[in-house]
């Protein structure tokens, strides 16, 4: 069993974090197309501490993180531990001992002032990790992705509210649609685009290397970008990137002075339907989840989101911060956390 860490041994790392893709909450994140998307996207100074505990040349765990502005994470978003929840029990406890220590090492060492972390969701049965995570200070949320089922792509308009398979009947009857892809890789099409979300913006939200990346994609098979206009001008763009079976809603722009009318209903449908020719099983519209101190408009989303889909991704998101300067009272040391895991 050998801590693989991806700063020292990027190749190996990444091919022990790409055989785990199917078992992650997130998979664009840990993809390699994810991370050439968002480190070409965010412009801030990361530190990468994404290591794997491996074991006969697959990996028990790899968890996927960077530290940024104090902050423990993945891009902005919570880091991943993704696990081998097939291994057996004596070579988990192992690699979950493994995994707390490297993990407490960056908070102390990168001076961590908070983080936050997804796993899987355990089960119905007793969970190492969380115990091992819980004695490390961290606390779980409950995180929701919505999530189609693309090997029934037929019932697909079958799962959707009713409000919006009436958006989408409205918008096969007024827009009309055209998707770039490996097949139709038109560059001038994308640009058309990167306008329409500039303008929608007010401002450009992306570089020129993310844009990229993405239409790389898009022309390369791992993705798909739906444009749609109304009366021949162009109102929408739906863009989907692909991370192995698993297509990600991952943009799009819209007009708004036109959101009296359903705009992306039909758009979105199109890219599930494109996602599923492609042989994608699962489309991930995105994150749901109904924290408290959500805006409205943060609300709302993740209303619209679930009208597409009676399915959802059920995980846990762990919250870790910084604990208080010491008043003196006794606290756990990260060797007797190690021997309450082993105890387990």
């Amino acid at each position: 069993m050998r801590l693989i860490r991806r700063a020292r041994d990027t190749q190996f790392f990444d091919a022990l974090a790409a055989a785990r893709l199917a078992d992650s909450v997130y998979p664009l994140a840990v993809s390699d197309l994810g991370r050439a998307y968002y480190e070409a996207t965010l412009t801030n100074q990361r530190g990468e501490y994404s290591f794997a505990i491996e074991h006969e040349g697959k990996a028990l765990a790899a968890f996927v993180c960077d530290v940024a502005d104090g902050r423990l994470g993945r891009y902005g978003m919570p880091a991943e531990l993704v696990l081998d929840r097939g291994a057996p029990d004596e070579l988990m406890e192992r690699a979950m001992r493994e995994t707390l220590g490297e993990i407490r090492a960056i908070l102390k060492n990168e001076r961590v002032a908070a983080g936050e972390v997804l796993t899987s969701s355990p089960g119905a049965e007793a969970d190492l990790v969380s115990g091992a995570l819980l004695s490390a200070g961290f606390l779980p949320t409950t995180h929701l992705r919505a999530q189609v089922d693309l090997r029934q792509a037929a019932e697909v308009e079958k799962m959707l509210r009713k409000g919006h398979r009436q958006a989408v009947r409205w918008g096969r009857e007024n827009l009309g649609i055209e998707v770039v892809d490996r097949l139709n890789a038109s560059r001038p099409a994308f640009e058309s685009f990167r306008r329409l979300h500039c303008d929608v913006s007010g401002r450009a939200t992306r570089n020129d290397a993310s844009w990229n990346v993405m239409f790389d994609a898009v022309a390369g098979g791992r993705g798909r970008l739906v444009l749609s206009r109304l009366d021949g001008n162009l109102i929408g763009g739906t863009l989907a990137l692909d991370s192995a079976e698993c297509a990600v809603y991952a943009s799009g722009a819209y007009r708004r002075e036109l959101f009296d009318k359903p705009l992306a209903h039909y758009p979105l449908v199109v890219a599930m339907e494109r996602s599923a020719q492609a042989g994608l099983k699962t489309f991930d519209i995105g994150d749901v989840s109904l924290d408290d101190g959500l805006s409205p408009k943060e609300i709302a989303i993740a209303y619209f989101k679930r009208g597409f889909t009676n399915r959802l991704k059920v995980a846990l998101r762990w919250s870790w911060s910084a604990p208080p300067p010491s008043t003196g009272a006794p606290t756990e040391t990260g060797e007797q956390a190690a021997q309450t895991l082993a105890a387990m």
